[in-house]
Parts: C-alpha cells; sequence; structure tokens
C-alpha cells in the first residue's frame, strides 16, 4: 500500500508549480462551463425556436470555434499564449453576459459564432504554455493534469448549470461570464510566475518543416479527427441507445458520464506516469484501439453494468490516447509553431465535434444502432492503424520536435 501510495505521489510531485497554476485556470474556466451543454434547450424553451433551427444556430457556435482555433494557434506564435489566453477567457466571458440578453435570429447567430471563435482561441494557447512550462519527459503528465482539471471542472458546472437553470436560465449566462473572467483575473494574477515560461521576448523562428509539411503529424491529424468522430458519439448517439434499446433513464445516463470522468481523475495521471519513456504513438494507437472495441460493443448489451463496462473500455482508450498524443504534437513542434500545430489538433476534434452529430444520428436512423456501433469499431480501428502507420514516418523522416533551448524551466 505505501508503494502504490508513493507511485501516486511521484505522478504528480515532479511537474513544475507553473503547469499546476495553468491547470488551475483551466478548472475555473471549466467548472463555470453552464451555457454550452444547455445551449439547445435555452433556444428551444426561452427563444422558441424549433429543434432544427435551434441545431443551425449551435452550429454556428461550432463553425465560430473551428476558425477560433486556428486563428488562437497562430496568434500564439505570433505574440505568446499569454495574451492570448487572457483576451478569450475576458472577451468569451463578455459575450456570454450579451448573448443571454438577444433574441433575433441574425444577432444570435452572428455572436454565437463570435463566441465560438473567442472562447476557442484559449485551447492552443494553454496547451502550448502548457507544453512550454515543462520538461519534454513530463508533458504527458502535465496535459494528463490539464485534463484532470478539465474533468473536475466539467463535473461541476453543468450539474450546477442544471440546477440553476430551474430558476433562471440568465443565471448561466451571468455565472459562465464571471468565472471565465475570473480566470482571466487569476492568469493575470500569474503572470510574474509565468513570464519567464513559454512568452518569448521575441519571436522564435520555425524550426521545422511547419505542419502542412509534416508527414507524420498529418497521418496522425487524419487519425485524430477519424477517432474524434467516434469518441463524439457519447454526446449525441450513444445516449439514445442507451434510452431506446438499452431502457436506461436520463439518471443512468448521468451515472454512467460520471463513472467517465471519475474513472479518468482516479487513474489517468498515474498510468502516463507508469507510461513515461516509451514511444508515445504506438500507446495512442493502443488507446484508438480500445475506444473502437468500447464503442464497437455498445449494442451487444442492455443493462446498466455491461453499459458500465463498455465506458470503462472506452475510457482506458481514452487516457490513453489524448494526453499522450497532445504531448507528441507538442514535441514533435517546433516552439516557434508549437500554437499551429496544437490549433490544428484542436480544430480536428472541433471539426469532428460539428460533423459527429449528423453523421452520427443518420446512421443511427438508417440503417441502425448496429451499424453504426459497427462502423465505429472500424473507423477506430482504422485509426489505430494510422497511428502506428504516422510513428513509423516519424521514426522515418526529420523530426520537427527540436526543442528551443532556455524555452522551459524545471
Amino acid at each position: 500500500m505505501r508503494a502504490l501510495a508513493r507511485f501516486f505521489r511521484a505522478a504528480y510531485s515532479e511537474l513544475p508549480a507553473q503547469v499546476w497554476w495553468l491547470c488551475a485556470v483551466a478548472f475555473v474556466n471549466r467548472a463555470g462551463t453552464m451555457v454550452v451543454p444547455f445551449l439547445t434547450l435555452w433556444l428551444t424553451i426561452e427563444r422558441s425556436y424549433s429543434v432544427v433551427e435551434a441545431g443551425w444556430l449551435v452550429a454556428c457556435f461550432g463553425l465560430g470555434s473551428i476558425l477560433g482555433a486556428w486563428l488562437g494557434g497562430l496568434a500564439t506564435d505570433r505574440v505568446g499564449p499569454f495574451g492570448v489566453q487572457v483576451a478569450s477567457l475576458a472577451g468569451s466571458g463578455a459575450l456570454f453576459v450579451v448573448l443571454g440578453r438577444l433574441h433575433g435570429t441574425l444577432e444570435l447567430g452572428a455572436t454565437l459564432a463570435l463566441l465560438g471563435l473567442v472562447a476557442d482561441a484559449f485551447r492552443p494557447a494553454n496547451y502550448a504554455m502548457v507544453a512550454a512550462n515543462c520538461a519534454p519527459q513530463l508533458r504527458g503528465r502535465a496535459f494528463a493534469l490539464l485534463r484532470l482539471a478539465v474533468n473536475l471542472g466539467w463535473s461541476i458546472g453543468p450539474a450546477l448549470g442544471g440546477l440553476l437553470a430551474k430558476l433562471s436560465y440568465a443565471l448561466l449566462f451571468w455565472i459562465d461570464g464571471a468565472t471565465s473572467i475570473a480566470a482571466a483575473a487569476l492568469l493575470l494574477a500569474l503572470r510574474a510566475r509565468l513570464a519567464a515560461h513559454g512568452e518569448p521576448t521575441e519571436r522564435i523562428p520555425s524550426t521545422g518543416p511547419g505542419p502542412w509539411r509534416d508527414r507524420a503529424f498529418l497521418i496522425a491529424l487524419g487519425a485524430t479527427f477519424a477517432i474524434a468522430l467516434v469518441f463524439m458519439q457519447f454526446l449525441y448517439t450513444v445516449p439514445l441507445q442507451y434510452r431506446r434499446h438499452h431502457g436506461l433513464d436520463e439518471a443512468d445516463i448521468g451515472l454512467l458520464s460520471a463513472l467517465n470522468s471519475l474513472i479518468i481523475v482516479a487513474v489517468e495521471m498515474a498510468l502516463v506516469h507508469a507510461l513515461r519513456g516509451r514511444r508515445e504513438l504506438p500507446i495512442v494507437a493502443v488507446g484508438a484501439f480500445f475506444i473502437a472495441i468500447g464503442f464497437g460493443i455498445t449494442p451487444l448489451g442492455t443493462s446498466f453494468l455491461f453499459a458500465s463496462f463498455a465506458v470503462s473500455i472506452w475510457t482506458l482508450g481514452e487516457m490513453l490516447e489524448s494526453p499522450l498524443l497532445m504531448s507528441w504534437v507538442a514535441s514533435r513542434a517546433g516552439a516557434g509553431e508549437r500554437g499551429r500545430y496544437l490549433a490544428l489538433l484542436t480544430m480536428v476534434h472541433s471539426l469532428a465535434l460539428l460533423l459527429a452529430p449528423i453523421v452520427g444520428t443518420q446512421l443511427f436512423r438508417e440503417p441502425g444502432p448496429a451499424w453504426l456501433f459497427g462502423a465505429c469499431f472500424v473507423v477506430g480501428s482504422l485509426a489505430a492503424l494510422a497511428f502506428l502507420v504516422a510513428d513509423r514516418a516519424a521514426r522515418g523522416g526529420p523530426s520537427a520536435g527540436r526543442e528551443s533551448k532556455a524555452r522551459w524551466q524545471d
């Protein structure tokens, strides 16, 4: 037991204080996430739009987020990640408050697109600054800690938002805006601690071929999009499967979602720590295959216990895939292009978030759930193979991951 306790302590203890502070900022921001999970309900209940009309308006947010991820990464490489994060947090906080007061279709669509752009500029900047604040060999655990902070925040925000929505939807916009601004204020308060880490005083030149000419990265990017299409079904078609074919109610579905977060919080840091020193992409490939299995077996059982087993399988895959993929991408990029690399990684997730409900619900309706989840297994397995191909390409070609000296400190 003591050896296990020492192992878990070691998984957390080696990370620099700067990484912990950046994760705290991400936690504060995510803990206030209340508007987006209830956006469709707000549009249909409070603004009287049909489900289809609400879907198109929410799509405006998704389109804005795709553009915002790219612009955020570009700005990160040009001016540094600190200012991008502050502007994104403060700007999105103000836009949340404005959004809650709007009624017209045109102004709602335009504001949602702008909100998606401003809010999602935060992620590549945050990823880049986390990477810059720790040694390459610690990046897997740093991103695992960031995911832990985000999952903890996610377990608070939507749950509290659901309770507040019963009182007044307007409260969601004010609180979401306030927590975004609070996260910006916290980041500003930490500037003295972070100024020497990942915030260069002059433009760092590119040290590799760039993301669009990096064959290994582009292959991994395609594989990431494929596995994200599979994974996003948890938000859209998996609840339909649980409700209509498993006979589970909303409370059961909520518990299954909580199970995913609980496993990540309890296990992921230690798991990534145990895998330190190993090549990342082969492990990412294994993670993608577990995701494929977890979603592929979803229609094979109908009990809550079986659903919990399937969730555990793809959650294991998620823990193997996500933090180590971010670590590989951050290390693959040169210091002067890390923002663009991480922006493209963010963009493919945003694109998958936009397309997954369209593709998933169509397959769920016709030819049916068995075909949908069978396709999830096939696509996920192909993504796993693609990650192995990317690893081979990375070993065979010149690496774009040359580190710029003095860009991080222990």
